[in-house]
């Protein structure tokens, strides 16, 4: 009989188990739900199980049965509480007072303590159902089936006694190995739940890393370059919205001055040469603009496998490149402009070093977070809803040099400096209150004492349901940036301050000097004019009592007199030009040049010359009678540096360019050297001889300066032999 019985209970304990199984599998997302009405409808399925199995028992005898309704029972008081267990304790019962026989009440009594010892054992037991172990349930079962064995008492004597001995040893062998097979069942679907929600959470709290990092970060196939996944910031950098860049690949949107770098260093990762790389390179915007990255490269495949993929992490260094090359413009054009300055010190410094990420296995979401988390340079932090911290990667404690328990709750608060303390609290708490992300640049305290300039960007955080739990925030060392920045502005003001002076000075030596030449060539007409009227009365009267040196020397003192006449007029206009008021307006250059060409109509016809006005002629801003003067001179200049034996050609045009009037004299003359362009609008600056060609070497140095005095230029091209085309450029009338 005992043979049979243990067989009988091991039939009904399997049944048990398969039921209990397909009830997992089919309802096993509802179980452990807190509310009432999920509560009792487990309650209704334990009942329907065991019911089931009290249908299939071991008869002892008439009115006295065995099944694994106690292990049922008392599982259900463990693991599902007391209403559940309550439900399932009263269908149960009912069911057996329906049977009836002898042992009615011992068998509603076992089905009363097998629930009740659940119910206690789970309300005193110290730690988490989840933590149970295998040796604590075959325990509880034990325990169960003593108390069962115990309530058997209560038959008849002679029925009690006979009943233990045949029963007791396949109950304390079976029952408390289906309590544990039963338990475990249920342990591993508590362990199941609460890992899905910890993967659940971990994986919200990456996607909010990695959408809301202050840094660009994307994930790359390794083998065609193509964009994967991609975050917000890094969209931003570059301009394209994330499903273009899903089209892209890095090697498309790279400068292509930096392509062979990156695809060298990319190549190293592949043959495992290095673990990462980093370097400074440029993305062509998808306005076509280049934007400055620094970029950190790390692997995303385990070491011993085939490559994969790859996380690119990007900082937008753009405007410091700026400002480098700002200063480094400042410092030059100091330079230039003093000539007496020393060589200044380059004080920009890289911004963000070179992050490192750690390795992040592709499906596991919580090591790519913590990955990111403590293996970068970003100091991250997190708060709860109370707005008190309640963690700080790896980066902050180093920064900081104190402990999660200093820092945890407002400690951190301790490290930043006095002067931006109330500032950092009262943004912090406003945005907390509004949950809106915030912006922070302050001073915190570094593990060495000393004070550093970080931008603290927080973003509020919500769990998968949408439900605000607290704060992320990303912070960087932004020192160098900021002493940079201050450099710059100390440059320009030292810079502005200096061409002031120096301009006033300049202005100052210019008006000196115009002063001095107007005086000096004054002074010298009188004495000249007496010397040339002296000169040509001898000539006139006393030329036949002269022999023929005498008459060779007279004539050079003449032609002498005259050339000097001539320069000292010259330097008077040159003087007059910088003197006179200048009165802007509107131009019609069409009268004007009517006018010079019947001014300059005789030498033109003596010279075979042809002009060529070219129509319509674009009207400048500027004084008529220095436009008349350049004008004039650039005429001048055709009609006496032309090739011999060959007729002049002048042609004259006027036209609009980007804001500027541009005239244009164009010649077939002799041409100058490139070398000579510059010096060919200084004063007394001549390239032939006067036997070559007459001049005083003035007309062009007027051109310049009157072209100067209108807030314009001029500039010449020409082809030696072939000609030349002197531009002068003018405000346009609008």
């Amino acid at each position: 009989m005992i043979v049979s019985g243990a067989l009988a209970i091991l039939q009904n304990a399997a049944l048990l188990l398969t039921i209990a199984l397909a009830f997992d599998m089919s309802a096993g997302r509802f179980l452990f739900k807190p509310n009432v009405v999920g509560q009792i409808l487990i309650g209704s399925g334990l009942a329907l199980i065991g019911t089931v199995i009290m249908l299939t028992p071991w008869y002892y005898q008439p009115g006295i049965i065995f099944d694994t309704r106690s292990v049922l029972l008392s599982i259900s008081g463990l693991f599902f509480g007391t209403i559940p267990t309550a439900v399932a304790m009263a269908g149960t019962a009912a069911l057996r007072l329906y049977q009836g026989g002898i042992a009615t009440w011992t068998g509603v009594s076992v089905i009363i303590v097998s629930g009740l010892a659940g119910i206690l054992w789970r309300h005193f037991r110290p730690s988490p159902l989840v933590e149970i172990s295998g040796r604590e349930l075959w325990l509880f079962g034990l325990l169960v089936h003593v108390l069962m064995l115990a309530l058997m008492l209560v038959l008849p004597y002679s029925t009690a006694i006979q009943v233990l001995a045949d029963i007791a040893l396949p109950v304390l062998t079976i029952y408390p190995l289906a309590v544990v097979m039963l338990g475990s069942l249920m342990i591993i679907r508590l362990r199941r739940d609460r890992d899905t929600a910890e993967l659940r959470e971990s994986e919200t709290r990456f996607r909010t890393l990695f959408e809301q990092a202050a840094a660009g970060v994307a994930q790359i196939d390794i083998r065609t370059g193509r964009f994967m996944r991609i975050n917000r910031r890094f969209c931003d950098i570059v301009g394209y919205t994330r499903n273009e860049m899903e089209h892209l690949t890095y090697q498309s949107i790279t400068h292509p001055e930096d392509l062979a770098d990156d695809n060298a260093k990319t190549q190293r990762l592949l043959a495992g040469e290095i673990r990462e790389f980093s370097m400074e390179k440029r993305y062509i915007h998808k306005k076509g603009h280049s934007v400055w990255v620094n970029l950190t490269v790390s692997p995303l495949w385990e070491q011993g496998r085939s490559p994969n993929w790859t996380v690119a992490i990007v900082i937008d260094i753009t405007k410091r490149k700026q400002a480098e090359q700002a200063t480094h413009a400042a410092r030059t054009e100091t330079e230039q402009l003093l000539k007496e300055s020393d060589r200044q010190r380059l004080v920009l410094l890289s911004l963000i070093e070179d992050q490192k990420a750690a390795e992040i296995a592709l499906k596991e979401s919580e090591t790519r977070y913590r990955s990111l988390a403590n293996n970068g340079r970003v100091l991250i932090w997190s708060a709860r809803l109370d707005k008190m911290c309640d963690y700080f990667n790896e980066p902050w404690r180093q920064f900081t040099g104190r402990t999660l328990e200093q820092e945890w709750g407002f400690g951190w608060a301790e490290g930043v400096h006095t002067d931006d303390y109330d500032r950092c609290v009262q943004v912090y708490n406003e945005s907390f209150d509004k949950r809106e992300k915030f912006s922070i640049v302050y001073r915190l305290r570094r593990h060495d004492g000393e004070y550093r300039w970080i931008i603290d960007d927080g973003v509020p955080r919500y769990d998968h349901k949408g439900d605000f739990v607290g704060y992320l925030g990303y912070c960087l060392d932004i020192t160098e940036r900021i002493e940079a920045e201050q450099e710059v502005l100390r440059l320009n003001a030292y810079l502005e301050r200096r061409v002031s002076e120096r301009t006033a000075e300049l202005e100052q030596a210019n008006k000196e000097l115009e002063s001095f030449s107007y005086s000096v060539s004054h002074d010298l007409r009188a004495p000249l004019r007496a010397i040339n009227g002296f000169a040509q009365i001898l000539a006139r009267r006393h030329s036949n009592a002269l022999n023929d040196e005498g008459r060779h020397y007279l004539d050079n003192v003449i032609e002498a007199g005259n050339r000097m006449s001539q320069l000292i007029e010259d330097l008077l206009e040159y003087s007059r030009t910088g003197r006179r008021a200048i009165q802007m307006s509107p131009i019609d250059l069409s009268p004007l040049l009517k006018q010079l060409s019947a001014t300059f109509a005789e030498r033109m016809t003596a010279t075979q010359a042809s002009l060529e006005i070219i129509e319509p002629l674009a009207s400048p801003i500027g004084d008529v009678t220095l436009i008349g003067q350049i004008l004039s001179n650039l005429l001048d200049n055709a009609l006496i540096y032309r090739k011999p034996d060959i007729p002049p050609k002048i042609t004259i045009s006027s036209r609009n360019n980007n804001g500027r009037v541009i005239i244009q004299v164009t010649d077939n003359g002799i041409g100058i050297e490139p070398e000579y362009y510059d010096k060919i609008f200084q004063v007394f600056q001549r390239l032939h001889s006067e036997d070559e060609y007459p001049g005083t070497g003035i007309g062009l140095a007027i051109v310049a300066k009157s072209a100067r005095m209108m807030g314009g230029s001029v500039e010449v091209e020409s082809t030696p032999g072939n000609g030349s085309t002197f531009s002068v450029r003018l405000p346009v009338a609008n």
